[in-house]
């Protein structure tokens, strides 16, 4: 996931023939918006087993192919975004991004619902399990409000969105791991 989207992101500097101080900033943001996910992906779903049975590992192996799906989307986007800075984005461009972008959210909460959890497990997913759902529906009206946005803008909103459940996921673990 971290890797194809780095890989993709570094495809899409490489294919910017003029790059100026705008095209390192859409660079720097896709890497962030990569990271952010890949971290939200893996705290949410990391050491961690599902739970017993047949059926859990099916719904498992299930879900893996929408955010999958989703991520494709989002590389796809993610090329078209990067290689026109600085006219204003196409709102279907937008709308494919900020949905399979919220469609990997929603399955990252949807796994965390057939994987065994622990305490400690509990006191970082349950506040972040929440936030993602807000955070996948306000996602979903940045192109309802942001028809007049350009590259950097689109992906700094994005980026500064993702980061909340972020934040809030280490502010939980951290609580839970040095002041309970």
């Amino acid at each position: 996931m971290l890797a194809e989207s780095i890989l993709g992101t570094v495809n899409c500097i490489a294919e910017i023939k003029d790059k100026q101080a705008g095209a390192w900033i859409a660079f720097i943001l896709a890497i962030l918006i990569a990271f952010l996910l890949w971290s939200l992906y893996f705290d949410m779903t990391s050491e961690q087993e599902t739970k017993k049975g047949y059926t859990y590992m099916q719904v498992f192996i299930g879900l893996h192919f929408p955010l999958l799906a989703s991520l494709g989307v989002l590389g796809a986007c993610l090329k078209i975004i990067m290689l026109d800075l600085i006219n204003v984005l196409p709102n279907n461009i937008q709308w494919m991004f900020c949905s399979a972008l919220s469609m990997i959210l929603f399955m990252i909460i949807a796994l965390t619902k057939v994987m065994k959890e622990e305490e400690e497990d509990r006191a970082y997913i349950m506040p972040v399990s929440r936030q993602l759902i807000y955070v996948g529906i306000g996602i979903l009206f940045i192109p309802l409000v942001g028809e007049n946005l350009t590259t950097i803008p689109f992906m700094g909103i994005i980026a500064l969105v993702l980061l909340i459940p972020v934040v809030t996921g280490m502010r939980s673990w951290v609580k839970y791991k040095f002041f309970q």
